[in-house]
């Protein structure tokens, strides 16, 4: 078989030929001359061409331009990156986290690195049926907390954790407790999307009959991405029930816990990883614990 490898590399050769004796001597004859061919067109070290392999004409820029400063990298017009290729810049993605209580706004500003506090807007009061519509349930508590998120350029997903308010207990007589707020952690596409509406709800006062507490929720112009149910309130002989929230249909992974029911005396407590939120009113005094609203989001 003329060529390269050689007038005498006959694949025909009989098996029980003598050249089965010397097969290694063969495949040692082979790996030689493949890597002899191989070695002029490549770097056998690294896989790369050689120089002067690929004629220059072969070389085309790419259509568009890639070429560019990025937040982590340079790219000249072939798309190769030239700068920024440590491991820190290439593998690091930053969190960031708003955290939104009844009381005012944290935030970790992603274009200074500092967190900026937000001073709490006055409370809006509910007028008995969640002004926002789309929600299943009738609202009865008395207040919740209106903030507009600015969705940060190029954030795809936000992740949400929120709580529903607790509802208040009765404070003479039997001290029925009231029932905790929802827990939900959710995580939804914002592609596209400019900003969202946070609701943080106001736990219930505890009196005669404990008021339901309000909902807290992430909405996208009408559409409730998640709303924690409140805890309810309790009443003579009744402790207070927890209120079923909902999620959108369109989120992309969702975790729901009902809240807890209330008790003789003791107020539910909201399940999942926010217990400091929430809680509904033992009757003593104070009502219930208000909602919160995290979100957190990378870039």
């Amino acid at each position: 078989m003329p060529g390269f490898f050689g007038s005498d590399f006959d694949q025909t050769e009989p098996a029980d030929s003598g050249l089965v004796k010397t097969g290694a001597a063969w495949i040692r004859d082979v790996k030689g001359r493949l890597k002899r061919f191989l070695s002029v067109l490549f770097n056998l070290e690294t896989g790369e061409f050689k120089e002067g392999v690929l004629a220059q004409a072969w070389m085309r820029d790419l259509s568009p331009d890639p070429s560019g400063t990025w937040t982590s990298v340079t790219v000249n017009d072939k798309g190769l990156v030239t700068a920024g290729t440590n491991p820190v810049e290439q593998q690091t993605a930053g969190v960031f986290r708003a955290i939104y209580t009844a009381t005012g706004a944290v935030i970790d500003n992603s274009s200074t690195g500092e967190v900026d506090a937000v001073a709490a807007p006055a409370g809006l009061s509910y007028p008995g049926v969640d002004p926002f519509g789309g929600r299943a349930f009738a609202v009865t508590g008395t207040t919740y907390f209106q903030y507009v998120f600015t969705i940060p350029t190029g954030t795809r997903r936000v992740k949400a954790f929120i709580v529903g308010a607790g509802g208040g207990g009765v404070d003479a007589g039997d001290n029925e407790g009231g029932a905790s707020g929802e827990y939900i952690e959710t995580v939804f596409d914002v592609e596209g999307k400019t900003s969202l509406t946070v609701i943080v709800g106001q736990g219930g006062g505890d009196g005669a009959a404990g008021v339901d507490g309000a909902p807290s929720s992430v909405i996208l112009s009408s559409t409730i991405y998640a709303d924690a149910g409140p805890g309810g309130g309790g009443a003579s002989g009744t402790p207070g029930s927890p209120v079923a929230g909902h999620v959108a249909t369109d989120y992309l992974s969702a975790i729901q816990f009902a809240g807890a029911a209330g008790d003789d005396g003791v107020g539910g407590v909201v399940p999942g990883p926010l217990t400091a939120y929430g809680n509904g009113s033992d009757g003593s005094g104070g009502g219930g614990g208000n909602g919160v609203v995290i979100l957190e989001w990378l870039e």
